[in-house]
C-alpha cells in the first residue's frame, strides 16, 4: 500500500496543498455522513439519505484514490459496495450497520488526524488494520 507516497510529478509543497485541501473537505464529508447516519435511523429507507452517503462515500474514495491513500480508499470501496446495494434494495440498513458505519467514520477520522499530523497512515500499523478489518467484513 502507498499510503502517503503522492502520486505523480508534483512538487511536495504543492502535494501539501492538496492533502490539507483533501483533509479540510474529507473533514466536511464526514460530517455530513454523521448528519444523514442519525437522520437514517429514524428512517432506514429514505432513498435521499442513502443517496447523499453514497455520494459522500463517493467523494472521500475518489479523493482518497487521487492522493494515493490506499487504505481510505480501500474502506471507502467497501462502503461505498455496500451502500449501492442498500440503494437497490438488495440490503436493508440496520442498527447494526448505522453502528459500524459511524465507527468506520471515527477510523476515517483518526486517519485525518494523522495525516493532519505528518503521519504515514503505515505508521499506526496493525492497530489501523485490526480497526478497519472488523468494519469491512460487516458488509461482505
Amino acid at each position: 500500500m502507498s499510503d502517503h507516497n503522492f502520486p505523480g510529478d508534483l512538487p511536495a509543497d504543492e502535494m501539501g496543498d492538496y492533502l490539507r485541501l483533501y483533509l479540510d473537505e474529507t473533514d466536511e464529508q464526514l460530517d455530513g455522513l454523521v448528519e444523514t447516519f442519525l437522520q437514517l435511523e429514524h428512517d432506514p429507507a429514505d432513498a435521499q439519505g442513502l443517496n447523499e452517503a453514497f455520494r459522500l462515500i463517493h467523494s472521500i474514495k475518489g479523493s482518497s484514490a487521487l492522493l494515493g491513500l490506499d487504505r481510505i480508499t480501500s474502506l471507502t470501496h467497501h462502503l461505498e459496495t455496500h451502500f449501492e446495494r442498500l440503494r437497490s434494495g438488495h440490503r436493508q440498513l440496520d442498527t447494526a450497520t448505522i453502528n459500524v458505519v459511524l465507527r468506520c467514520i471515527d477510523f476515517l477520522r483518526e486517519c485525518n488526524q494523522l495525516l493532519r499530523a505528518g503521519e504515514p497512515l503505515h505508521s499506526a500499523g496493525e492497530l489501523l488494520d485490526q480497526r478497519a478489518q472488523p468494519r469491512t467484513n460487516r458488509f461482505n
